[in-house]
């Protein structure tokens, strides 16, 4: 089963938010339509980046490795170089 690591980032107030999961159109819906406490009534979000494991302890660890980084920048710095 293929994983996804995806970042997304609101329209208005320019945070990121990072996640995982296995069924990214499914996941991304639940974002858009305010089914996600974390995100909810701070969108619109768009799509920053979509990253591909092919296990879940590769998305996990990787998802993990982007929110430790917490500053913004460096997410996107990051990004940049290595995707």
């Amino acid at each position: 089963m293929q994983f996804t690591v995806y970042v997304l980032e609101s329209f208005t107030t320019h945070r990121l938010y990072i996640g995982h999961t296995n069924n990214f159109q499914r996941r991304l819906r639940e974002h858009v339509d305010n089914r996600v406490a974390s995100t909810k009534n701070r969108g619109p979000w768009c799509v920053l980046k979509t990253i591909y494991a092919e296990t879940r302890t590769e998305a996990v660890n990787l998802e993990l490795k982007l929110k430790r980084m917490k500053n913004p920048a460096k997410v996107r710095l990051y990004l940049t170089k290595h995707y």
